[in-house]
């Protein structure tokens, strides 16, 4: 009994594992996004908890199954914290963000067509597979509150480069208004698939703004 109303539970709040993944919606989803959170904790932070229940309630309104993948790498400056990346100059750098995302769309994801939405340090290693011009599975990225750096080794055009980029900015993220800006305009001036949403908010995921795009 006990085993039975905790997988109830489970199927109620919408968020299981399927292989070592955890994912969030139906299965028979109308579309399909892997999520890269922000810098963290080896257990999600409360700043994670709250922005997956935003990820939980896009689900539910607008049908999207959601993979959530956990960063293994600790921060070079940040004790007992996990990033996706840090600094990303080459493919090697990289190799493990686009590892995590395509076992993560294996994991929950009943084909190949999906995009991935990173917020903050995941959304730097959206971001920087564009401005590296890897060659990835998906075709749209969707960071939230994410600037990135670039190097004089970077490619010099990235006009035929993928994923199309979609860049949120909060009104209310100050520290991070002039980096992406800054960031979007780089890219930009290379030619590349990007574009800069503002929305009303501060550093974190918020519904109303994520479900305009994705609806």
């Amino acid at each position: 009994m006990r085993l039975a109303f905790l997988a109830l539970i489970f199927i109620l709040l919408g968020s299981f594992a399927h292989g070592t993944t955890e994912c969030i919606g139906s299965v028979k989803a109308n579309r399909f996004i892997v999520y890269l959170h922000g810098i963290d904790t080896e257990s999600p932070s409360l700043q994670e908890l709250e922005n997956r229940g935003v990820l939980k309630e896009l689900a539910k309104s607008l049908n999207i199954r959601f993979a959530l993948p956990r960063a293994k790498v600790a921060c070079p400056t940040k004790i007992h914290q996990m990033c996706w990346t840090w600094a990303a100059k080459t493919s090697v750098d990289l190799a493990p963000v686009k590892s995590a995302i395509e076992l993560a769309a294996a994991d929950c994801f009943p084909s190949k067509n999906y995009d991935v939405l990173g917020f903050s340090n995941g959304g730097i290693a959206v971001a920087s597979l564009l401005r590296l011009c890897e060659k990835v599975d998906f075709n749209l990225g969707i960071t939230v509150g994410a600037a990135g750096g670039w190097f004089s080794s970077d490619p010099k055009t990235l006009q035929n480069c993928k994923p199309e980029l979609i860049s949120m900015l909060g009104t209310e993220d100050l520290p991070n208004q002039k980096p992406i800006r800054a960031f979007i305009a780089h890219l930009t001036s290379l030619n590349a698939p990007v574009s800069l949403i503002e929305y009303k908010g501060g550093h974190k995921l918020f519904y109303v703004p994520l479900y305009n795009l994705l609806k």
